[in-house]
């Protein structure tokens, strides 16, 4: 599993998403490139899974008065690359993987 986290301020929510998808540019690349797994985004195994495996994203803002303007973005994210980016505010607290959202 790979757990990509960003922590912002208020207000910093489009560059926690930028940030988020810059690193799945990297993290899809082809093997030959470098990137840790190949295949269709849609299909690939190692995006974020029914059973929680794959890659998710998650961004911990302090307020999330930015959040509504920019569900079109976390939308592309999600249908180009499978990734689902969870948004909490304040703080996420998980006891174990397993159960995060």
């Amino acid at each position: 599993m790979v757990l990509l986290v960003e922590l912002k301020s208020t207000g910093k929510y489009k560059q926690a998403l930028q940030q988020i998808e810059d690193m799945l540019k990297r993290l899809c690349k082809k093997a030959s490139n470098g990137g840790i797994h190949t295949g269709n985004h849609q299909t690939s195994p190692g995006h974020e899974t029914r059973d929680k495996r794959g890659i998710r994203g998650y961004v911990v803002l302090g307020t999330g008065i930015e959040v509504p303007k920019r569900q079109l973005e976390r939308e592309r994210i999600r249908q180009e690359y499978g990734v689902v980016v969870h948004t909490k505010t304040k703080r996420l607290e998980v006891n174990g993987l397993d159960n995060l959202p």
